[in-house]
């Protein structure tokens, strides 16, 4: 496996329609973004693609998000858990060559007042850790 200096991950790619709220695509790259950021394994990390040597490019989908209901998991741990499916695809930049495709998901089953606060940033913070466990084996 080649190691890359610089990772850009673009905004992920709606594929779930008028249920995902506005900004959720925009969210998930950034959030991907900052956690890679802070694993420090990459030089560069950004949103937008410069297609130089050296370079991975994270594309991404979400395929499925469903919020499940706050107030049902405040009554009993995983009645109506959230859920956030995502579809990666890693690739080098370079030569346009798919090195990985892979899906991961967020999920929220925790009940009682803890479930009832959770939301799709949490649901986004499980899948994007997820993620990036994979991504930083890509690094130089």
């Amino acid at each position: 496996m080649a190691g890359y200096e610089r990772v850009a991950v673009p905004p992920f790619e709606n594929g779930v329609g008028a249920q995902l709220p506005a900004s959720a695509a925009e969210n998930v790259a950034g959030a991907l973004i900052a956690k890679l950021q802070k694993s420090g394994r990459f030089r560069e990390v950004s949103a937008q693609p410069t297609n130089a040597p050296g370079e991975l490019i994270v594309r991404g989908k979400i395929l499925k998000y469903d919020p499940g209901s706050k107030a049902l998991r405040f009554l009993l741990i995983g009645l109506s858990p959230g859920d956030l499916q995502l579809e990666l695809e890693l690739r080098d930049a370079q030569g346009g060559i798919t090195l990985e495709e892979f899906a991961t998901s967020g999920e929220i089953i925790a009940g009682g007042v803890m479930g009832a606060s959770m939301g799709i940033d949490d649901m986004i913070d499980s899948a994007v850790s997820k993620a990036c466990e994979r991504i930083d084996r890509y690094a130089r």
